[in-house]
């Protein structure tokens, strides 16, 4: 039952992970009105950890428990194959803090570009929202860019491999 949830609200059609379900109630505003959006809104739309997209090493994670759940390789290699577009040299990503599976109007908006509707999971640059008042806090409604563009949490996917695919699990005891 697990690995179909997982399939169905976690796995998305453009070969990357939500951290969250688009079920959630914390993401039932991620398509307001730019204009209308609340702070609540725009703080849920990272691309790290919502449903708009997950952190680099959750995929390896998720595999990982494909795999412990279901007692075999199967759905393991399932998510490994929907992930495979993610690599691809046409239409792949660069590994990144967050790889985003949507944009949202409010991501849109703050690109100028209405129209922005990526086909793959894609590496975004995206805006940090805070929902702190500026003139209490000192700190600005949004920074352009927090997501770091490189990192290495997609190693965890080469572990989840070898873990769940060959067996491999070692206890490193001394």
């Amino acid at each position: 039952e697990m690995s179909s949830f997982f399939f169905s609200d976690y796995l998305s059609g453009n070969g990357w992970v939500r951290a969250l379900s688009l079920r959630d109630g914390s993401m039932s505003e991620l398509n307001c009105d730019p204009e209308l959006c609340s702070d609540t809104a725009k703080v849920s739309m990272r691309p790290d950890w919502t449903a708009v997209g997950a952190y680099g090493g959750l995929f390896g994670a998720a595999v990982d428990s494909l795999g412990s759940l279901e007692g075999g390789i199967e759905g393991s290699l399932k998510a490994l194959r929907s992930a495979a577009v993610v690599a691809d040299s046409k239409h792949g990503t660069m590994p990144a803090q967050g790889i985003a599976v949507m944009t949202t109007p409010a991501f849109a908006d703050f690109l100028d570009d209405e129209d922005f509707e990526p086909t793959y999971a894609f590496a975004p640059n995206f805006p940090e929202f805070f929902d702190e008042d500026e003139v209490e806090s000192g700190f600005p409604p949004s920074w352009p860019s927090t997501s770091r563009s490189i990192q290495n949490a997609e190693g965890s996917i080469v572990d989840a491999f070898v873990r769940t695919i060959f067996g491999w699990r070692p206890t490193w005891e001394a």
